[in-house]
């Protein structure tokens, strides 16, 4: 089954920019661009030519099927307004993006379209899914999951391959030079460090054992007599890394993810010191703290690649929403509330 793919409408909504320009078009807070007028079957005009209310519903009920499988039914009845309306906004962007493909002229080849194909197949079977083995497969389930067959499959992806062809129009990447690289590195440091990390060992022994405490208290006395902490966690402990002599290494995210309230513990032990016994639900916990290590500032060297990505990605989005903002102004919308007597 075709399980990981979203509806055909999803499917073309690739990338940011087009998630970007969806519109808040409703009959309470329209933008100024668009109108709202009365009417049939329509549930706007987008430039002079309608989306009809067959195409919404469509997709609602694609949604609706989706989601039904992780709601009750009263929640989804309570949200399909908000589906419909939210299918309506990505109909509306994708005709405005469509639009664009037709003023220049961005077409599309059978081989680009049998190229996407391939690579969807590629996707489902790194997913795990070993039911595509080839095209007749994926239209097959296609057509079983969306209702549509071959012809109207190809006609959809063709328009994903057309609106992918126009986001890369909108902005090539420049080259950034050494010297604009190392400006933000200079002025962000806190964003290029190694994380803290602790580093520490533990005996665990089981909470439910009665004699678990006159264990701690042999630790304790073996301890006093100068024996080392990793022999003792090889000789006592009961739970996890204990042929590792209860090593751990952990940075303060993986630190917090661990039972209260020892990240509170192994911040507040000192290195070379040993904490007193603290029990948890399933244990009582020894620890020695061997070093806390803070977080380091990256070299250059090592996030150069980093930072080039994250510039080139700010300006992508910075021309995408010039994009946006161009599409909208130039758009005419009018949007069609739906007669009380249609369902």
């Amino acid at each position: 089954m075709l399980r990981s793919l979203p509806s055909p409408l999803a499917l073309r909504r690739l990338l940011p920019v087009a998630l970007g320009l969806l519109l808040t078009l409703t009959a309470t807070g329209a933008p100024a661009c668009a109108q709202s007028v009365r009417g049939g079957g329509f549930a706007a005009m987008v430039n002079g030519r309608p989306i009809t209310n067959f195409e919404v519903d469509r997709e609602v009920e694609v949604r609706m099927v989706q989601l039904r499988s992780r709601a009750t039914r009263p929640d989804l009845e309570a949200q399909q307004e908000q589906i419909r309306a939210a299918v309506l906004d990505e109909l509306i962007n994708e005709r405005l993006l469509l639009d664009r493909c037709d003023a220049l002229d961005i077409q599309v080849r059978p081989e680009q379209i049998d190229m996407e194909v391939e690579r969807r197949i590629s996707q489902a079977r790194l997913a795990g899914d070993a039911s595509i083995g080839d095209p007749a497969d994926f239209f097959d389930q296609w057509e079983a999951q969306f209702g549509q067959n071959e012809e109207r499959a190809r006609e959809d992806i063709g328009r994903t391959i057309r609106i992918r062809m126009l986001i890369s129009t909108i902005h090539q990447d420049q080259y950034l030079g050494p010297a604009e690289l190392r400006a933000y590195y200079r002025n962000h440091p806190e964003e290029f460090t190694t994380p803290a990390v602790h580093i520490f060992r533990q005996i665990l022994l089981p909470l439910a054992d009665p004699s678990s405490k006159e264990k701690v208290e042999e630790i304790k006395a073996a301890l006093e007599a100068g024996e080392s902490f990793e022999a003792l966690v090889r000789r006592y402990s009961e739970g996890p890394r204990r042929e590792l002599g209860g090593l751990w290494e952990l940075t303060d995210e993986q630190l917090d993810g661990m039972l209260l309230p020892l990240p509170k513990l192994v911040r507040e032990t000192q290195a070379g010191e040993t904490s007193p016994p603290i029990a948890t639900t399933t244990y009582i916990h020894v620890i020695r703290v061997e070093e806390h290590r803070e977080g380091s500032q990256l070299e250059f060297s090592e996030c150069q690649s980093e930072i080039r990505s994250r510039l080139r990605g700010e300006r992508r989005q910075e021309a995408q929403n010039r994009f946006q903002s161009e599409l909208l102004r130039d758009a005419e919308i009018r949007i069609i509330p739906r007669e009380p007597s249609q369902p």
